[in-house]
């Protein structure tokens, strides 16, 4: 059965690599032993996935476990809930001039807390000045969680504008460091008729005013307005 939804609430822009970044996949790089992810085209991305989960986690310690429940989903043993969360994979928007490098690593003697013997491996990651495609939206299933959802848009936005937010693994080593430039909140509305016939027209729907956005986020978060 098909859930009802009111709007849409996107967050879009770019993120750029300030550090080298690794989110591994399964592929067949006989190479390297901790490849990037790779599409069907053979291109490397950055899995949903691995955005969202980093993005979720943020959202957990930021807002506690009740909204992350309420708008990313939850799955008990005896309960769940669909997430109206969707994190779309990120596009390399400069993969001409950011070819991957292969970095060594070693494993860690976990009594010791040093380098172990025999286990040394290479890790491929996308350089620095990578630059990738983002979206993520916020089905918004009535009026009454619209505020609560902007606000957590809004702080997303803020956090991966200053970095806060990592991706990928080998973050203890310093990577995975990205900044959210060129962004952008906007909204569908599905209320009205002619409401969907503008989402068809354009499909991320129209800018939302920043001034809403400030208030949404003042009024659930408590603590520190929202970047603009």
């Amino acid at each position: 059965m098909a859930r009802e939804i009111e709007s849409r609430l996107w967050l879009r822009g770019e993120l750029v690599a300030k550090s080298p970044i690794h989110v591994g996949g399964l592929g067949d790089d006989v190479d390297t032993d901790l490849p990037l992810a790779v599409n069907g085209a053979g291109d490397f991305y950055v899995p949903g996935t691995s955005l969202a989960g980093s993005i979720r986690q943020y959202v957990e310690e930021r807002f506690g476990d009740d909204l992350a429940h309420c708008l990313w989903g939850y799955q008990t043993k005896e309960d769940g809930k669909a997430s109206h969360v969707v994190v779309e994979d990120g596009v390399l928007l400069n993969p001409d001039e950011v070819p991957p490098e292969i970095r060594d690593g070693v494993g860690i003697d976990r009594q010791w807390g040093a380098a172990a013997e025999h286990i040394k491996y290479d890790r491929a990651v996308l350089p620095k000045g990578t630059r990738i495609d983002f979206a993520m939206y916020v089905e918004v299933p009535d009026g009454d969680q619209r505020s609560e959802a902007l606000a957590m848009l809004a702080e997303i936005r803020r956090a991966l504008q200053e970095g806060l937010i990592r991706l990928g693994a080998g973050k203890t080593r310093g990577l995975g460091y990205v900044e959210l430039v060129d962004s952008q909140i906007t909204e569908q509305s599905y209320k009205h008729r002619n409401d969907l016939w503008d989402s068809l027209i354009s499909r991320f729907g129209s800018v939302v005013p920043e001034e809403e956005i400030q208030k949404a986020h003042n009024s659930n978060s408590g603590e520190r307005p929202a970047a603009s």
